[in-house]
C-alpha cells in the first residue's frame, strides 16, 4: 500500500552548543543526525532551519531539503544567547509560513538548551513569547527542551505549553533519551500518527529530569495577594474549575496537573 503524501513539513531545531555541552556533544550531535536522517526517510519533504548558539548565534542550515543537509557538527564554546537564537529563527519561520501558505502541512519549532539565559543582546522574554505565540497561531508546534533550569517555568515564560515542553537529565544518557524522544514524536507528528509533539510520562522519566512543572504553595498565595483576587477570580482567570487553587494552596491537594499549571503560567506569566 503507497504512503500518504504529505505536504511540506516545516522543521526548525534551535540547539545549545555552548561550553557546558561539552560532556553531552557526541549525544547532542548524533542524536540530532540521526534524527535528521529518520525524519528525511519517513518525510522526504521536510524542510529543515537549523540554529546553533552560545555567546552569539549562528543559521547552519536555513530552509533546506533535510535530505541533503551534511552531518551536523556540534562545537561547544561560549556562553547561551538563547532568546536572540529562538527570537530569530522564530521570526524567519514566520515568513516562511506566510509565503509558502497551505503548501506547509506541518509546522515544529523545538529549542533545546542545558542552561539559563546569559548572552542575548537583541531579543527579551516578551519579546520571544510574542513570536511564538504567531507562530502557534499558525499552528505550530513548539517545543522546550531544557537541562540544569526549570525547564517548565522557563518555556512558559516563552510561551510554551507545558505539555510541550520537558526537563533532560545534563547527562549523556539523558541526552539520548531526549534525543530519542524528539525524534519519536517528531516524526510521529509530521506522518499523521500522533496529533501533537506532546511529551508522555515514559519519555520524560527516561530523560531523567523532573517530571512535573513545579508550582509551590507559597507561590500561589502570593499571587493572590499581589492581584488582590479571590480564589473565584483567579481560577476563572486561568479557566480553573472552582477551589482548585484553594485547595491546593490549604495543603488539601498535593499537586496540580502539568495543564492546571500550563493554564496558570498562560493567564499569569509572573508566577514562579
Amino acid at each position: 500500500m503507497a504512503k500518504k503524501k504529505i505536504g511540506i513539513v516545516d522543521l526548525t531545531v534551535v540547539v545549545d552548543r555552548s561550553g557546558s555541552m561539552a560532556e553531552m556533544r557526541e549525544e547532542a550531535e548524533g542524536g540530532l543526525n540521526a534524527f535528521f536522517k529518520k525524519q528525511g526517510k519517513e518525510v522526504p519533504n521536510t524542510r529543515v532551519t537549523l540554529v546553533q548558539f552560545d555567546t552569539e548565534y549562528e543559521f547552519v542550515h536555513r530552509d533546506a531539503e533535510i535530505t541533503k543537509i551534511p552531518k551536523y557538527s556540534l562545537i561547544p564554546r561560549g556562553g547561551t544567547a538563547l532568546l536572540d537564537a529562538a527570537g530569530k529563527a522564530a521570526a524567519e519561520a514566520i515568513e516562511r509560513f506566510k509565503s509558502k501558505g497551505k503548501k506547509i502541512s506541518k509546522k515544529i519549532f523545538v529549542v533545546l538548551t542545558d542552561g539559563h539565559e546569559n548572552s542575548s543582546c537583541e531579543w527579551t522574554k516578551s519579546k520571544v513569547k510574542d513570536v511564538l505565540e504567531q507562530l502557534k497561531a499558525e499552528a505550530c508546534e513548539v517545543v522546550f527542551l531544557g537541562a540544569n533550569i526549570d525547564s517548565f517555568a522557563e518555556g512558559a515564560a516563552i510561551g510554551v505549553a507545558a505539555a510541550n515542553t520537558a526537563n533532560y537529565a545534563p547527562t549523556r544518557k539523558g541526552m539520548r533519551a531526549t534525543m530519542d524522544a524528539l525524534c519519536s514524536n517528531a516524526v510521529s507528528y509530521s506522518t499523521g500518527r500522533s496529533s501533537s509533539m506532546a511529551y508522555s510520562s515514559s519519555q520524560r522519566v527516561d530523560m531523567g529530569g523532573p517530571t512535573t512543572p513545579s508550582v509551590s504553595r507559597t507561590s500561589i498565595r502570593n499571587l493572590k495577594k499581589d492581584k488582590g483576587m479571590s480564589w473565584a477570580s483567579l481560577e476563572r482567570a486561568a479557566g480553573l474549575g472552582n477551589s482548585t487553587l484553594k485547595r491546593f494552596a490549604e495543603g488539601s491537594t498535593s499537586q496540580l496537573s502539568e495543564t492546571t499549571v500550563d493554564r496558570l503560567r498562560s493567564a499569569f506569566p509572573e508566577l514562579s
